[in-house]
């Protein structure tokens, strides 16, 4: 008696019907279903990406800003089949809270070579040192040194803070 299980040569069945495809995009695998797929000609290669960084202030990281970014990318000229530098200037929102070193990606507009896809520019965004206030692990830290008598006696000082508002401690 002969092997009765269906299953047997299942996965043979399967290349079976990749080979026997011809040009379709789907087909039915017993005991899965139909399957669809797109075939696809070689692709066509991505320019480097660019990256540029922009400092924003404490308060602007705070409120949230808009920033107009402006740098040099490297684009193929195709009337004089040579690699240019040309500038980009272009304006950014930078939201409220945005942490250090975030990243924003601007799709197409990094370098443009020859026979390639545009590349992406990626903007990193870092926070300048503050005069007062230093931000570490989603705290913001005033330092201040006292005197002992201040210390042990207790005092008031005042500061702005990132709103603009005089606080009184």
């Amino acid at each position: 008696m002969g092997n009765q299980n269906p299953n047997a040569g299942f996965p043979f069945h399967v290349f079976n019907q990749f080979n026997n495809m011809h040009g379709a995009n789907e087909f039915n695998i017993p005991g899965i279903g139909r399957v669809h797929f797109q075939k696809s000609g070689p692709r066509t290669p991505k320019s480097p990406q660019l990256q540029i960084q922009v400092g924003i202030t404490l308060e602007e990281a705070f409120k949230g800003t808009k920033k107009e970014i402006s740098c040099n990318r490297k684009i193929y000229n195709t009337e004089k089949d040579i690699m240019e530098e040309k500038p980009i200037k272009f304006n950014i929102q930078i939201p409220a809270g945005a942490p250090q070193k975030t990243q924003q990606t601007v799709r197409g507009k990094g370098h443009y070579y020859k026979n390639h896809l545009p590349g992406d520019l990626i903007i990193i965004i870092y926070q300048l040192p503050h005069s007062v206030f230093k931000y570490k692990n989603n705290n913001l830290i005033l330092e201040k040194e006292i005197t002992l008598a201040e210390a042990i006696l207790g005092f008031n000082f005042n500061f702005v803070d990132l709103t603009g508002n005089e606080i009184i401690i």
